[in-house]
């Protein structure tokens, strides 16, 4: 009987993966909750659901779904960097730090678990945080894949540049402004930023 559930919700969750391709999030949801009637302790169903209301900015549906996934399975890095992301969006940079915390822990080579803690330093003026984190995340870039998603080499030097503006160090906040600019991964918006902040720099006495 428990395979059986298993399977029945194997198959709810499969098609609701299937939906969410689609844009239909409404079918989705109704799959994945179908799912977790048959098998309620599987945290993976957690994740899932969370990611629904999530496109929807529903931030507390989505925190309560990935929490009852950490709940389950206290060690799982990604569920941590999702929960984070939305305590971040929520300004709640204290929950978001401590989420980072424990996805670095639990997935030391996971190139958001780094960029995440370091936004959250920086947000909090942990500034000297703020870069060893960003430099990690710099570090594992090198190596990301698919099971590992990257960041732009170009957003990562210019949020460890603010990062260490705000700590004071003009030198180097200027090498890694130039870095971003100098990335082939730049977009039109952070290339608009990084000239921002160079031309900000170049007029301080």
């Amino acid at each position: 009987m428990a395979s059986e559930a298993r399977a029945k919700a194997d198959a709810y969750d499969a098609r609701s993966i299937c939906y969410r391709e689609m844009g239909d999030l409404e079918a989705a949801l109704n799959d994945v909750n179908t799912a977790i009637k048959f098998n309620p302790n599987d945290d993976d169903l957690y994740f899932a659901r969370g990611v629904l209301p999530a496109f929807n900015n529903q931030f507390a549906d989505a925190i309560l779904d990935y929490s009852k996934a950490i709940e389950l399975n206290p060690v799982r890095p990604d569920v941590y960097i999702n929960r984070g992301s939305l305590f971040l969006q929520q300004e709640m940079y204290q929950k978001a730090l401590d989420d980072y915390k424990k996805a670095v822990k639990y997935g030391p080579h996971l190139v958001r678990a780094w960029y995440g803690l370091g936004a959250a330093s920086s947000e909090l003026h942990q500034y000297n945080s703020a870069v060893l984190a960003f430099s990690k995340a710099l570090e594992q870039n090198s190596v990301a894949n698919s099971d590992n998603a990257g960041v732009e080499y170009a957003r990562i030097y210019y949020v460890r540049a603010l990062a260490f503006k705000g700590w004071g160090n003009t030198n180097a906040a200027i090498q890694d402004f130039e870095a971003s600019l100098a990335s082939p991964d730049i977009t039109e918006e952070i290339k608009t930023d990084v000239e921002q902040q160079l031309s900000l720099i170049n007029q301080s006495p």
